[in-house]
């Protein structure tokens, strides 16, 4: 039977880990399971960077100003400014993300978000946006249209992420 409970990230003042519930690999908890017949299911790597001082880098700068020449911006979604939504989920092609981005905007009041657009149309999406009660930045993931790949958009979505994430708190 599965057990649910959240963990911390270490050497951080008590930071809840994104993947929870998990167990530290060489923790004390993961060899009390691994002696008792558990087997490990899946595996990941996950990383944390306080924010308090994160700043774009110029790399990330120069990604921006290079891509708004072409017409490319990374911003907040604006129903009224930006188009092609339904677009943007069929070429994705991946449901979950489409099922993710409309429950979103169902809601009475949206999360926030960030889109990649090209000409005001969305070529690229962040997923809902907002600080958990730990400070943590949650977000649904993010995706790029293989129209506009290879141009930094991703490296400079996430950097805009966690800017956004920064001043949330």
């Amino acid at each position: 039977m599965p057990s649910c409970y959240s963990w911390y990230i270490p050497n951080t003042d008590k930071h809840d880990h994104p993947c929870a519930p998990g167990i530290r690999i060489n923790s004390k908890e993961y060899f009390f399971l691994i002696h008792r017949g558990y087997g490990i299911v899946g595996q990941e790597d996950a990383f944390h960077l306080d924010l308090c001082n994160y700043e774009l880098s110029p790399s990330i700068k120069k990604i921006l100003e290079d891509n708004e020449k072409d017409g490319i911006v990374i911003e907040l979604y604006d129903p009224n400014k930006h188009y092609g939504i339904d677009d943007f989920y069929k070429d994705l092609n991946i449901y979950d993300f489409e099922k993710v981005i409309r429950s979103n905007l169902e809601l009475e009041k949206p999360y926030p978000f960030l889109v990649v657009a090209k000409n005001n149309k969305i070529v690229g999406w962040t997923g809902a946006m907002w600080n958990e009660e730990s400070g943590r930045g949650h977000f649904d993931g993010i995706a790029i249209l293989d129209s506009v790949r290879g141009r930094g958009l991703g490296k400079a979505l996430f950097s805009l992420l966690a800017l956004y994430n920064k001043k949330g708190g």
